[in-house]
Order: structure tokens, then sequence, then C-alpha cells
């Protein structure tokens, strides 16, 4: 018996995003769906957090998945700047393995990370992925 789950657009992302950022000095590190408690300000590199807020499900034949980027370096145009790359480039390359990323989304917010102190930007895109059988 087989069964058809929503599909993982994550992986996807990041594997988009590490080759585009492999130029950057220094190399952000990437990281997903959580902000890692071993990363500080002291790491002297930016960290991109790769998310998925969740989104509509057109069962069984796709899901729609909010990705959230969120950027923490120590200054506010670092992270922005980072952070309108990671988002521009999914937006312009679809990813492989996603069905389609939707031209819509937010724009970027700027924060503080209450733990870190880094300064985030974080905005979404949407992406749309199909669903796959698993056994």
């Amino acid at each position: 018996m087989s069964t058809r789950v929503q599909g993982e657009p994550v992986g996807p992302v990041k594997a988009s995003l590490v080759a585009l950022l492999a130029d950057e000095t220094p190399v952000p590190r990437i990281a997903t769906h959580k902000w890692p408690k071993d990363w500080s300000l002291a790491d002297g590199r930016p960290l991109v957090l790769v998310a998925d807020d969740g989104g509509g499900l057109d069962y069984p034949v796709k899901s729609d998945h909010t990705i959230r980027i969120s950027v923490g370096s120590d200054d506010v145009p670092t992270s922005r700047r980072i952070a309108r790359k990671c988002l521009g480039h999914i937006l312009a390359n679809l990813p492989e393995g996603l069905a389609a990323i939707r031209k819509n989304g937010t724009a970027l917010t700027e924060a503080q990370h209450s733990q870190t102190g880094a300064d985030v930007a974080s905005g979404t895109v949407t992406a749309v992925i199909r669903t796959e059988i698993i056994a």
C-alpha cells in the first residue's frame, strides 16, 4: 500500500542557495527550519535560515509553501543584501525539484534576534511542489 504526501520544499531551496552564496565573503552558514543554538555573531559569518511557514494544499496534486528566508548578521545592510539576493534568486531561478515559484510573497522586514542580537532581514516567497508517493 502506498500513500501520497505533501512534498518537502526546504531541501531544494537550500541546495539552490548553497550554490548561490558560495562566492560570498565570508560564506554564510545555511540552516533549515529553526535558528541554530550554536550560531552567534562571534562566528563572523552571516546565517541564512530557510523555513517552511506552510500554505495551501490541493490534494492529491500539490501543496503551496510559504518559504521564509531570514538572514542574521552584525548589521542591517548585510542582512538585507543577502536576503534580497536569496529571494531574488529563488524568484528568478526555479530550484530543482519544485514545480513553480509564485511571484508573490512578502517584502523584507527587519528585526533583532532576541537571543543573539543579530540584525535580521526576512522575507517570503511561495513555492509549489507536487505531492509524493511513499511506501
